[in-house]
């Protein structure tokens, strides 16, 4: 459908979706650092989950401990040691 306009006319709505893309992303900033981190976090803890359901854990089970050797331990270390 846009290739039927006339290049100049494509390059307007180009534009002018562009920066309609980019305000929405304006708008909603505050929610995507949040989405972008459990994202990643997903990313890094899905191949220990997958290993250990072949092993035969269930998910829930390998998702908890690839959590807590990933992110909890971290949090939750005893000062001292």
């Amino acid at each position: 459908m846009i290739d039927r306009l006339s290049p100049t006319a494509r390059k307007v709505v180009l534009v002018a979706l562009f920066v309609l893309i980019g305000w929405f992303l304006w708008t909603v900033r505050s929610v995507l650092n949040p989405l972008i981190l459990g994202y990643l976090l997903a990313f890094v803890v899905h191949p220990l989950v997958l290993k250990l359901e072949k092993r035969g854990w269930r998910r829930r089970r390998g998702l908890a401990s690839g959590a807590w050797s990933g992110c909890g331990r971290r949090w939750c270390r005893i000062p001292g040691r």
